[in-house]
């Protein structure tokens, strides 16, 4: 097992020009001027400036051996990697000056994994992680000249020694035929600070393709352990909270309350309590609507003791905050009586008006 130097060879490679010739926008230049390392030395060449290669260098995704190809993956994974860790933020403009970038990448067993991305509120670590297949030789099961996925399988995350996520709950994507990108999140309830220690531990990667003879798979084990201080880590802004404790609706005998909305520049949740463990486990969702009758929906992600999490998703965020006044309505998916059929939302309560404080 070996470090990565990237840098090396980023500064060395020769890049054929793409038959792609889009040009990046104000919004996507103003991110490289901001995010450009100064110690990445600028491509020279007279006849076409890279800036598709430098997009690639912002988001750290260009962890390729010399002769891949990535112009086809670049250019859509600069546009979803900071959608993808600020899915319906508040604020998506302000979010970048949060996304930390620990340049870690080892290798085992012709595996490249990387720790590209780490972005931290008071409630959520989220990690982007890049695995790269840099040989193929060996992958007689495989076809070569398809995509091959590697995702990220065997991962565990501990802060200050303490286990916040064993496997992987997020998504993954193909960039490229050896490249794949791992989004994952763990739950670190405001307890990173600058003496934290975090250690991202994985031992296996998952490899799969579906080719035309059905699909095949083949799990890589390895050791890829990298360690990151708090003090390493930028810091999100502080979450503002907007409590009003109301009843919105009940479940079976549950009554639920709407306890309270935090918010910052990430995410806008809403919280919801009962004062008994005994509502059904079904999903629930919470319509907000405005006094113009527009609509911001929160979907439950966690549902813990008497305490349910919703977040609030689409691109309003920034919309539904400068509202006074809403109202909420409870739904739940009730689960169909025949197997097959489409879950019905229910409606578990009439609109009910919130002041929203401020």
């Amino acid at each position: 097992m070996k470090d990565y130097n990237i840098f090396e060879i980023l500064n060395n490679l020769v890049v054929d020009e793409p038959d792609n010739d889009r040009e990046l926008n104000s919004f996507e230049l103003n991110k490289i001027k901001k995010s450009l390392k100064p110690r990445i030395a600028a491509k020279k060449k007279n006849n076409w400036i890279p800036k598709i290669v430098a997009a690639a260098l912002i988001v750290g995704f260009m962890l390729t051996s010399p002769g891949q190809e990535l112009y086809a993956a670049v250019l859509n994974t600069y546009d979803m990697i900071v959608e993808s860790m600020t899915n319906s933020a508040a604020s998506p403009q302000e979010i970048d000056d949060y996304i930390s970038k620990p340049e870690l990448q080892l290798i085992d067993n012709n595996i490249l994994v990387s720790v590209e991305e780490i972005l931290i509120d008071e409630n959520k670590m989220y990690l982007t992680l890049i695995s790269e297949i840099l040989d193929t030789a060996n992958l007689s099961n495989f076809n070569k000249d398809k995509e091959i996925s590697a995702t990220v399988l065997g991962l565990k995350i501990l802060l200050n020694g303490n286990n916040i996520l064993e496997g992987n709950k997020g998504s993954s994507q193909n960039l490229s035929n050896t490249i794949s990108q791992t989004f994952t999140e763990a739950d670190i309830n405001g307890s990173i600070d600058d003496k934290s220690k975090i250690d991202i531990l994985i031992n296996s990667i998952g490899l799969y393709q579906n080719s035309d003879s059905g699909p095949v798979s083949q799990e890589i084990n390895g050791d890829w352990k990298f360690t990151i201080s708090g003090k390493e880590l930028k810091r999100g802004p502080i979450t503002k909270i907007v409590e009003f404790d109301k009843k919105i609706g009940a479940i079976g005998n549950s009554p639920i309350y709407a306890d309270y909305l935090s918010y910052n520049n990430f995410r806008i949740n809403l919280f919801l309590k009962r004062s008994k463990n005994n509502i059904p486990g079904l999903p629930i969702e919470v319509l907000a609507k405005d006094k113009l009758n527009r609509e911001y929906r929160f979907q439950m992600t966690t549902d813990k003791g008497l305490i349910t999490t919703l977040e609030y998703v689409g691109n309003n965020g920034a919309q539904l905050l400068e509202q006074n006044e809403i109202t909420l309505q409870l739904f739940y998916w009730e689960k169909p009586i025949k197997s097959g059929k489409t879950p019905d939302l229910i409606p578990a309560g009439e609109p009910v008006e919130i002041i929203l404080e401020k």
